[in-house]
Parts: structure tokens; C-alpha cells; sequence
């Protein structure tokens, strides 16, 4: 299978598209796919030697054919995501079918077959899952699948949030509380005590890692991914770079049946309540808005997926100072916590209060730019009415081409993940 990503960065405007990019990754990318394995028997559990095993992807129709070994063992290496229907044919028995089999990114499943004797043209159907204890190696991690990085609440829409249903994932003290996606990287973690820098993220096979901030240089929209898994341990030596987390992330793409969505999520001052520092509730409109559509360019064969997501937010801001109060204005500091001293005699003046006569005309001057306070005795609340406005747009198009072969099928990994973010004040 074949996969080029394609990415616009748009500044500003939706319609305007200032970059097109379309990058091939390097051989060395990790992989993104699950391998079936297994044993086929009779029912006299006798090994079947030489069957005819092939699964079969139910969304794209994609398939993988092989043959038991002597010994009965059956591999299907390189299998993209999705559920699958796994059929096996031997000479002398019914044809065996298992539907609603769910393979998951870098998962390796055990199916084993138990043949019934009796004619080809006769079908055993089996509805069944894989087994979910690993046993092919030692590696620990967790699968976010599609429904619930779409079902459960996250701020700002950044899916590696659910990074901390993982054990061993800790979220990285800090006090920052946005995680729209105009602060993608803000969303860092630490893996089993490890520094944040130590993890490494992967979009598609390809390296997303930002350099400064040790989190994701680029976070597509949850509703353009399928599912992300994360190995915290014991993971094989394809992966590099640190000693933290890996996060593989893999990308939603077309099949042979139309499907998208669209969204927008809303925040608006009306449903705020007022901020406590300030006289009034700060203006706020946001919207984060977007959509998906996907679908067959030839059945069975060539297929396509984009996504669309903008934001833009209309912020007003509280800002709070300290100022003279209305008797310290006039001179008179006898409600005041420091008193002034007069600085002939060094002596406070009488009853702490400056005689009109030695205040100076341009110390006057001075005092009349202070405004006056709007909260307490010398307290001012200030709150601006949305000037800042911030757009951000991300785009992105993923291409998938099947090719079959009778025997073995070659993998070639072609895939790129861009990711352009751009403030834009209006």
C-alpha cells in the first residue's frame, strides 16, 4: 500500500494557499501496520500444511494471501489497519471464514484455524476478535482507537491528551491551560520519569518531533486519525531517538464507500461567567470548525481522504493596576498604609497630609494622567474588547494506492507529515 500525504498551510484567509508540499519519507520509517499469525489444525488438531490463508481489509478490499508451512504456521506481514476477513482453504476440508477481525497499529494478532473435513464449496463463518495478550514480544503500549479520540472531551481538540490514559504517562507540570491549536506543542508528557525530550512522535512512519519543545511539531484534527498507539517499554530497536514514549500515529484514509463530517465548536461570552477581576465579562468568540470527506477513486484500488480544520478566536483581556486613590490624589495620605515625609524636615507632614501650597504644578500634571480606580480604594480593572484575533487553518489530503501481486506482496513506504501553523492578526 501507498501513502503520500499532501499539506497547505494557509495564512489569514481559508482560500488563500501560500505552500504545497509533497515529501517521500525515508526507507527507514517505522511501520504502521499489523501482522496476522497463526496455526492452522484439523479437529483432530493435527497441523495443515500448504493452505491457502488470505485476509481480506472489508473497507478497501485490500488482500494478503499466503501458505501454511509444513509445521502449519501461517505470517501476513504489512497489513494496513482496519477489520479484516480472514479465509482459509485446504484440500479435503470446508472453506473457513472469520469476520470482524480488528487489527490495530504495530499489533501482532494470533488467529489459529481449526478445519473442518468436508467439501470447499461448504463455509464455516466464525465472528470473532483476535486474542488481545500478546505473546509474539515484550512490548508495552496502549491503542487509542478512532472512537475515543472522538467520543471522549478534550481541550482544544489536541488528541495527545489522551496520552494520559496510558500508564506510566504522566502530564508535565506547567501552567499552561490552552491547548488550542494554535499552542499545538503545548501538550508534553512524561514517560515512565523520563524528560519530555526523551519521547518521540511519529505521523504516519514519519518523524513529527519538535526540536524545542520535545512534543509533536504537527497535531492533525482528531477526526483525521484513525488511532495512535503509545509503547512505553520494551519496544524493538526500529524505533530510535529517546528512551521515553513512542507515539505512532496513523492517519485516517479513503474506502470504498463515501464517508466525512462536518463541526464547528463554539465558545461565546454568553456563556461565561464574569472573570473576578474584572468589572465586566470579557468579550470572547471562538470557533474551531471543520470537516472530512473521503471516499473511492477506483474501487478497490485508489483512494482518498482530506481534512479541514479552522480557528479563529476573538478574545477581550482583564488587566488589573495599581493606581492613586482619590484622596492620595488631593495630597492626603492619612488612609494610606506608607505615609509620605517631608523632605526639609524630614517629619511626617500634619496628619499625613501634603499642604496644598508645596505640591508642584508639574507633580499636578502628573497626577491628572493617572485614571481614577474602579475597584476598592486604588484598584483599576481594565478589560479590552477583543482586539486580538488569531486564525490558524491546517489542511491536508492522503493519497492510497493498492497494488496486488499473486505471491508475495512488496511494501514500498512513501509518506510525509507537514504541519504549517501561522498566527494571523486581523
Amino acid at each position: 500500500m501507498k501513502s503520500r500525504w499532501i499539506c497547505f498551510a494557509g495564512i489569514g484567509l481559508p482560500l488563500l494557499t501560500c505552500a504545497f508540499m509533497l515529501l517521500t519519507a525515508p526507507a527507514f520509517a517505522q511501520e504502521t501496520t499489523a501482522t496476522l499469525y497463526g496455526v492452522v489444525r484439523d479437529s483432530n488438531k493435527a497441523v495443515v500444511p500448504h493452505a491457502a490463508v488470505m485476509a481480506t481489509n472489508q473497507s478497501t478490499g485490500f488482500a494478503r494471501q499466503t501458505a501454511t508451512d509444513d509445521n502449519g504456521n501461517y505470517t501476513l506481514p504489512l497489513l494496513p489497519v482496519g477489520n479484516y476477513e480472514v479465509s482459509v482453504v485446504a484440500n479435503g476440508f470446508q472453506k473457513y471464514v472469520q469476520k470482524g477481525l480488528t487489527l490495530t497499529i504495530n499489533q501482532a494478532a494470533h488467529v489459529d484455524v481449526e478445519l473442518i473435513v468436508g467439501i470447499v464449496s461448504d463455509t464455516v463463518m466464525v465472528t470473532s476478535e483476535a486474542g488481545l495478550v500478546n505473546t509474539q514480544n515484550g512490548t508495552v503500549g496502549q491503542v487509542v482507537n478512532q472512537r475515543k479520540i472522538e467520543d471522549l472531551p478534550l481541550n482544544g481538540r489536541n488528541f495527545l491528551q489522551l496520552a494520559n490514559l496510558q500508564a506510566g504517562i504522566t502530564p508535565e507540570l506547567t501552567l499552561v491551560t490552552d491547548f488550542t491549536p494554535d499552542n499545538p506543542g503545548r501538550v508534553t508528557f512524561n514517560a515512565n520519569g523520563l524528560r519530555v525530550q526523551s519521547n518521540n512522535f511519529l505521523l504516519d512512519g514519519a518523524d513529527n518531533n519538535d526540536g524545542t519543545q520535545g512534543a509533536a511539531a504537527g497535531v492533525p484534527s482528531p477526526d483525521a486519525l484513525q488511532e495512535f498507539r503509545i509503547l512505553t517499554n520494551g519496544y524493538s530497536a526500529e524505533y530510535g531517538r529517546g528512551g521515553g514514549a513512542q507515539v505512532n500515529v496513523v492517519t485516517r484514509s479513503g474506502t470504498n464507500s463515501f464517508h466525512g463530517n462536518i463541526y464547528d465548536f463554539l465558545r461565546n461570552d454568553i456563556f461565561d461567567a464574569r472573570n473576578f477581576f474584572s468589572a465586566a465579562v470579557p468579550a470572547l468568540r471562538q470557533n474551531q470548525f471543520g470537516g472530512t470527506f473521503g471516499g473511492p477513486l477506483r474501487q478497490n484500488r485508489t483512494f482518498f481522504f482530506g481534512s479541514y480544520e479552522g480557528f479563529r478566536r476573538r478574545q477581550g483581556t482583564t488587566a488589573s493596576a495599581v493606581v492613586p486613590s482619590l484622596l492620595e490624589q488631593k495630597g492626603d495620605f492619612s488612609q494610606s498604609a506608607r505615609k509620605p515625609v517631608d523632605p526639609v524636615t524630614r517629619q511626617p507632614f500634619p496628619n499625613n497630609v501634603i499642604p496644598t501650597g508645596r505640591i508642584s504644578a508639574l507633580a499636578r500634571n502628573v497626577i491628572s494622567l493617572y485614571p481614577l480606580p474602579n475597584r476598592g480604594t486604588n484598584q483599576l480593572n481594565t478589560t479590552e474588547n477583543g482586539k486580538l484575533k488569531l486564525c490558524f487553518i491546517y489542511e491536508g489530503l492522503r493519497l492510497s494506492n493498492l497494488f496486488r501481486r499473486r505471491q508475495r506482496s512488496r511494501k514500498k513506504h512513501r509518506r510525509c507529515a507537514t504541519h504549517h501553523a501561522r498566527q494571523h492578526a486581523d
